[in-house]
């Protein structure tokens, strides 16, 4: 603990002076200087909404007058976790750090030791465990009944589409409203006849700008899901095996998906098509919102739910990883960081969270209250997805890392590849 001593400009020989005047020894005044912590987190874009959560990390030292948060803010949250991989590597790691879903690097901070397990802090007080979806303890609550990990937001998704492109196309019904497609069949069947229209008009636009992102942590696990039960439990439950023959059955309709799509390098890039109106499909989450509404094409655009085989609509509604705390020797600076979360899901920083940067809140109050906003692209967002047939989670949420790691090294050659795709399947332990 440091401490700082207040001498009021009085010289040591005053001091010398004062304390054979008074006859009664010395006292010197102390105060405890405010502890500091430093967080890490992938928020330093150039987006309205990340510039909100920085200013969210900022108020909380104005409202801790006794707490100093260092915020190290880098350019997205992949970056942010690789330089506390890094750190861990070497025996160090921050105090705080936002991990916005890449969860790979709890079971290293995990297995290093350095991780502060929450649960007992979370027990000790009811009212902060009310403000935790429950979600979070399904996910992420170990069979020891640890916890290491709470997120500020819930990862919920369908995808983006532009209504006017596809009513355009004939893509509608017989009341001539926009026709979503229900199955995959559909689905590919929707690219062909947009990709014709296309053609037909000479426009310079595409089907989809489909990056990685898009096909390894969005297509690829709801397609799998949505192949019939096997499908569902091989997405949702890998422990219990993969199904082969569904993951080939994604595999082939993601790499006919791919064909009518126009290169991008990233996420960002695919964004910034579909708000040019580039491209007619973006698949990503709510949170895109704020992206899609400063759009000039914005009130074209809507949100729907994907498809599966047998015309079920399925989306995500998923608590990914989000803060993980390091052990500290020093209990004040620990209480400091415990202090620090129960801040983010706090009523009034949810609400901000929400409104603000249209996210999905975690805390279930507020989270409720979401849906309401019916006046809002963000609450018509909610809604959608919360009327899904199918709820599942990311596969960042169920996957263990080695998995992980076999879909994002193997599954984009795997779309053009038959030798690929069995290595893939290969190293799933599909069966």
């Amino acid at each position: 603990m440091r401490k700082r001593v207040v001498f009021r400009r009085l010289t040591a020989a005053g001091i010398a002076g004062i304390c054979i005047f008074a006859g009664a020894g010395c006292r010197q005044e102390t105060e405890e200087a405010p502890i500091e912590i430093t967080l890490m987190h992938g928020y330093g874009g150039t987006l309205e909404s990340y510039q909100i959560m920085q200013e969210i990390y900022d108020e909380f030292s104005e409202q801790n007058p006794d707490i100093r948060l260092n915020s190290i803010a880098y350019i997205n949250n992949q970056v942010a976790v690789e330089k506390a991989n890094d750190m861990l590597a070497v025996g160090e790691m921050p105090d705080i750090l936002s991990t916005n879903s890449l969860s790979y690097i709890i079971d290293n901070a995990v297995k290093t030791g350095m991780a502060l397990d929450l649960m007992p802090y979370i027990e000790e007080d009811p009212e902060w465990k009310e403000q935790i979806h429950p979600s979070v303890f399904e996910t992420w609550e170990d069979e020891q009944g640890h916890l290491y990990t709470i997120p500020d937001a819930l990862e919920w998704a369908g995808y983006w589409y532009n209504a006017d492109y596809l009513k355009a196309a004939g893509i509608t019904d017989e009341n001539g409203d926009v026709k979503i497609p229900r199955t995959w069949s559909e689905m590919i069947g929707t690219a062909e006849d947009i990709q014709d229209w296309i053609n037909e008009t000479g426009q310079d636009i595409a089907v989809f700008s489909l990056d990685k992102v898009q096909i390894t942590e969005y297509l690829f696990p709801v397609r799998l899901a949505g192949d019939g039960e096997a499908g569902t439990a091989s997405a949702q439950h890998p422990e219990d095996g993969i199904d082969k023959g569904a993951v080939e059955r994604t595999v082939a309709d993601l790499g006919i998906l791919k064909s009518y799509s126009r290169d991008v390098d990233n996420i960002e890039s695919a964004r910034q098509q579909f708000c040019e109106g580039k491209t007619v499909f973006y698949f990503n989450g709510v949170w895109e919102t704020e992206a899609v509404e400063n759009s000039t094409f914005s009130q074209s655009f809507a949100y729907a739910n994907y498809p599966s085989e047998d015309g079920h609509s399925i989306s995500y509604m998923s608590s990914p990883s989000g803060y993980i705390l390091a052990q500290q020797e020093d209990k004040r600076k620990e209480e400091a960081c415990i202090r620090f979360l129960k801040y983010m899901l706090s009523d009034e920083v949810q609400k901000k969270i929400a409104f603000e940067t249209d996210q999905v809140p975690c805390n279930p109050k507020v989270n409720n209250s979401v849906a309401a906003q019916s006046e809002t692209l963000f609450g018509e967002a909610v809604r959608t997805v919360q009327a899904a047939d199918q709820h599942i989670k990311a596969l960042t949420s169920v996957w263990e890392r080695e998995k992980l790691d076999v879909i994002d090294t193997c599954l984009i050659q795997a779309l053009d590849d038959p030798q690929a795709l069995g290595t893939m399947v290969g190293q799933l332990g599909a069966k």
